[in-house]
């Protein structure tokens, strides 16, 4: 996926938590990608609902947003 994200130009990758999240990770970093880890897309892409809000509500105010 690292290699297809780079060949598409993209400078900046998403990874949600799965089978060798954390090696495609540093690969996605050593090759200089600009990378989001470790938080729920659903709490950033619109519609944000239910406990996604809520959980949204809270990372802002503790700054982790």
């Amino acid at each position: 996926m690292v290699e297809d994200a780079l060949a598409a130009g993209m400078t900046h990758v998403w990874f949600q938590q799965g089978p060798n999240f954390s090696d495609a990770v540093a690969k996605a970093k050593a090759k200089g990608l600009q990378t989001v880890s470790r938080k729920c897309i659903l709490m950033y892409a619109p519609p944000v609902t239910s406990i996604h809000s809520f959980h949204r509500f809270f990372a802002k105010l503790f700054g982790r947003y």
